[in-house]
């Protein structure tokens, strides 16, 4: 009796080794996701949706980099980021849309764009 019960706990503990080992061998083959946002008034909508990437951050374990590109130059925008990059992910503004190849552009004002978002 004794013994079958050591067998099931063990059999728990190796299916629970190994799982955990293959998260740490895929861990390293997951690139990093770099969103670039477009906004012409990015201070009504970039609160929730700097929360929602943070949490999908957390949850899925994916790094998340973001760079906002305002229309207008916005001082709320800029403190804003700067809480933001020190506490949760990188994020950048720039004046430009200079975007890297694997970069996802989601324009905020247009409703198709919004379903690029990872939440």
């Amino acid at each position: 009796m004794i013994s079958l019960l050591l067998f099931v706990i063990g059999c728990y503990v190796l299916a629970a080794v190994s799982v955990h080992l293959y998260y740490r061998m895929c861990q390293h083959q997951q690139a990093e996701k770099h969103y670039v946002l477009l906004a012409d008034q990015p201070h009504e909508q970039m609160e929730w949706i700097m929360r929602s990437m943070h949490s999908f951050s957390k949850w899925m374990g994916i790094p998340v980099h973001v760079t906002i590109v305002p229309s207008v130059h916005c001082y709320e925008l800029s403190f804003m980021a700067d809480r933001w990059s020190s506490q949760w992910f990188p994020i950048q503004i720039n004046q430009q849309a200079s975007t890297p190849a694997h970069a996802i552009v989601v324009d905020l004002n247009k409703e198709q764009d919004l379903c690029k978002l990872p939440f």
